[in-house]
């Protein structure tokens, strides 16, 4: 039995007629009937009584009739929240921490007053977890420090910053800096898979150096406030201290070490369409996110 079955059977019972049920539907009346026999034959109940070309619902009748009423609201309101569903897009973002300080907030404001129907997710941690939620298709796209490692990451570059060595104004420090001098200085970096870290030590790498931090946190701010309380020497993307030094309240220490620029971009799985509305959000914030920088 389908949904016509009981549509007509509902038909029937509201009009009372076989020819004005045939009417409503747009149907021939033999085809009505036809419905009707093939409802009580499928399941063994007579539904109307026919006296003298009249029909009246039996008491089996009358009980189904309630309830072919209730399956053909509930789909009606499925269809409804279906059909609704179409015309608003779920979006995945993500982004490594310093952009999730800096940008996301304001970006995200600006996607919902752009774009009406989008209900939006935003994840915000360390790049190398944005990257393995990114590859496994978890969120849609995201914005990252770094060139990404994944294989199978798609990327578009997107903004640049400077890294930088900042301390206390009055933190003593032989200056400039270089790979062999900074590691001998307290150094407080942030944790293992976050951009900043990541380059800093592939500066020190490319020089024969290691380091290990004095303090090491998934905090910029954490950092940012050791730092001020001179606890040594914090390296973080100039966008996260610009205003500390700005304002006197750090300043920064001198060395070549971070003189080539490190590189945002917005990545996404490759191979994978985002579809339309998708596309449509991605551009946007790609365009977003240059003007914001």
């Amino acid at each position: 039995m389908t949904l016509r079955h009981l549509n007509v059977f509902v038909c029937v019972c509201e009009l009372g007629s076989v020819t004005k049920a045939a009417d409503e539907l747009a149907v021939a009346q033999p085809a009505v009937s036809k419905t009707i026999f093939e409802l009580e034959s499928y399941y063994g109940v007579p539904l109307f009584l026919r006296i003298k070309r009249r029909l009246i619902l039996t008491p089996e009748g009358q009980d189904l009739l309630a309830k072919a009423r209730n399956v053909l609201k509930a789909f009606s309101e499925f269809e409804e929240t279906a059909r609704k569903k179409q015309t608003v897009a779920h979006v995945s973002i993500g982004s490594s921490l310093t952009i999730g300080k800096t940008f996301m907030p304001d970006l995200i404001k600006d996607i919902k007053a752009s774009f009406s129907n989008v209900e939006i997710k935003a994840y915000i941690n360390r790049t190398s977890e944005i990257e393995r939620m990114i590859s496994e298709g978890e969120i849609d796209f995201a914005f990252i420090e770094g060139t990404p490692s994944h294989a199978n990451i798609a990327s578009e570059e997107i903004a640049s910053d400077m890294i930088l060595a900042v301390a206390a104004k009055n933190y003593e420090v032989s200056e400039p800096l270089t790979a062999e001098t900074i590691v001998n200085y307290d150094i407080m970096l942030r944790e293992k898979g976050s951009a900043s870290r990541d380059y800093f030590e592939s500066v020190l790498l490319q020089n024969h150096c290691k380091c290990a931090p004095f303090i090491e946190s998934a905090s910029n701010q954490a950092l940012i406030f050791a730092a001020l309380k001179g606890l040594g020497i914090a390296v973080l993307p100039q966008r996260i201290v610009s205003e500390y030094i700005k304002n006197g309240q750090l300043r920064q220490i001198k060395t070549d070490l971070f003189s080539v620029p490190r590189k945002s971009f917005i990545i996404c799985s490759k191979g994978v369409s985002l579809g339309k509305m998708k596309t449509e959000i991605y551009d946007f914030c790609k365009q977003k996110f240059g003007n914001m920088r």
